[in-house]
């Protein structure tokens, strides 16, 4: 089972590759054609959101019945670790969003 961590998310978004190609090719292959960018980067963000939360799913179900407080504590620091994620992630797409807007009023 791999660990998964919001910064070596964002690291991994990062490393591979240009994200403007990265957006490109997701917006080719979204699933809505209306928002462009902001949509690409909301369904990039959902997929790792979703990866984050089976391995948080699955450590949960390795635990068994009978969890010791070591594993209790490491549950309860990867699920605070999904929850700073989740909010980053949720105010990453309302900044964007905001400043396109802004960006629109303007032109």
């Amino acid at each position: 089972m791999s660990q998964v961590s919001p910064s070596s998310l964002l690291l991994n978004m990062q490393i591979e590759g240009n994200f403007q190609s990265e957006s490109q090719r997701l917006t080719a292959g979204s699933k809505s054609k209306v928002g462009g960018f902001l949509m690409a980067l909301a369904e990039a963000l959902g997929k790792q959101i979703d990866a984050a939360a089976e391995d948080l799913k699955q450590f949960s179900e390795s635990l068994g019945k009978n969890p010791t407080a070591e594993q209790t504590t490491e549950l309860t620091a990867r699920s605070q670790m999904f929850s700073l994620f989740m909010n980053n992630a949720s105010t990453v797409i309302k900044t964007v969003g905001e400043a396109n807007a802004a960006m629109a009023r303007k032109q």
